[in-house]
């Protein structure tokens, strides 16, 4: 089974290498079908941020079907109602390039890149990509009779999880009332949103959160790309004081030489990364030094082997990196990451998965079922599904 190709090049450096020996050896999965279905979840508490309110979360569920009978399995949060519709279309179109083609997410990666060359292989062209890679690793790992994360070479172990559920935008008493609620479960991180009209509303809520919760509680802050360059500088000054552990995402995601000067600015550190499309997106922002801390978003940064590669680049670097969404998925991979940091917990898709990611002690284990650990609940499926 040959591996050439930009997509495994960059791959191999990273603990991974276990699973690249594997391959060969399991029974060959060869591409038969793939299926989707939209969602429309809603939230137990609405998701208020600068930039809209999202009181539903619009989920693709992708079943990647083999002539050996394994189904890989994901989803794929799609952010507005119409890329569920947009991202499915992709998928379908994708469908008669690799039917037929052994499960090889390395040279399924560089054969759909250079498809998509003149194009390009960016928004939901990309995630459509992520998806896909990711029922990819979840059928081989089933296929292996191994979770994912022993099938990357690592072991199933806790990790340090925040709550990143609700916390929107809204009166500070109602921050602080949500911010109590979230703690269940152990939790001992949450996430609140910022991005009021004034410094003040901001420091009015933070405050509000930081005397409801014990100080052991680490309080994220996360302004959804709400800021230009010199009100980051400004607001972010004031909110030294406030003993966050991060500031999200201040001004426009790839702004990195004002990632770089607010970063460099302040002492709470600076977190950007959710918004990076594949690796020359990160690899630009580690060179212009533009964050404290890095959190990819797993259908954004390429799936599982997108994954693989900010982790060995954060490695390089020392870059402390946290998940973004996708739980169930990212506890698995950062498990094998040399710098985890945190993951970020929502519960977005519980209701629709037959087995719902725990948390115990404000931790989340990866599943230690065959592949991924996802499959869905059925039921829930049709009452939520959308057409």
């Amino acid at each position: 089974m040959t591996r050439s190709g930009l997509c495994y090049k960059k791959c191999r450096k990273f603990p991974c290498a276990r699973a690249i020996k594997l391959m060969p050896l399991l029974p060959r999965l060869t591409i038969r079908a793939l299926r989707t279905v939209a969602v429309s979840v809603p939230m137990k508490l609405p998701l208020g941020t600068s930039a809209v309110t999202v009181r539903s979360a619009p989920i693709l569920l992708i079943d990647l079907e083999t002539e050996e009978g394994v189904t890989g399995r994901t989803y794929l949060f799609c952010y507005i109602p119409l890329g569920t519709q947009l991202i499915a279309r992709v998928l379908h179109e994708l469908l008669p390039l690799i039917k037929g083609n052994t499960i090889d997410p390395a040279e399924i990666c560089a054969k759909l890149s250079r498809q998509f060359r003149l194009i390009g292989a960016q928004g939901v062209i990309w995630m459509a990509m992520a998806g896909l890679d990711v029922a990819c690793w979840d059928a081989l790992a089933q296929a292996a009779s191994m979770p994912l994360v022993v099938f990357l070479g690592g072991t199933p172990k806790p990790i340090p999880a925040y709550n990143s559920n609700g916390l929107g935008l809204m009166s500070a008493e109602a921050c602080a009332d949500e911010a109590e609620q979230l703690l269940d479960g152990g939790f001992r991180g949450i996430k609140l949103r910022l991005g009021y009209p004034t410094l003040a509303d901001d420091l009015t809520a933070v405050r509000a959160v930081r005397k409801r919760v014990p100080s052991e509680i680490a309080i994220m802050a996360d302004y959804n790309q709400a800021l230009p360059v010199d009100e980051a500088l400004n607001r972010g000054r004031a909110l030294d004081a406030e003993g966050l552990a991060w500031i999200e995402e201040p001004i426009r995601h790839d702004d990195y030489a004002g990632c770089a000067a607010v970063a460099q600015a302040l002492a709470t550190p600076v977190q950007i990364g959710e918004n990076f499309i594949g690796m020359h997106a990160m690899e630009s922002a580690l060179v212009a030094n533009s964050a404290d801390f890095m959190m990819p978003d797993l259908c954004r940064i390429g799936g599982v082997t997108g994954w693989q590669q900010a982790a060995a680049l954060a490695a390089g670097r020392g870059i402390k990196l946290s998940s973004h969404l996708f739980p169930e998925v990212s506890s698995h991979l950062l498990a094998v990451t040399p710098t985890r940091h945190w993951l970020e917990y929502v519960d977005w898709a519980a209701p629709i998965l037959a087995d719902p990611i725990p948390v115990i002690d404000g931790t989340v284990t990866p599943s230690n079922r065959p592949g991924t650990g996802i499959s869905w609940k059925l039921d829930a499926v049709a009452r939520y599904q959308v057409t």
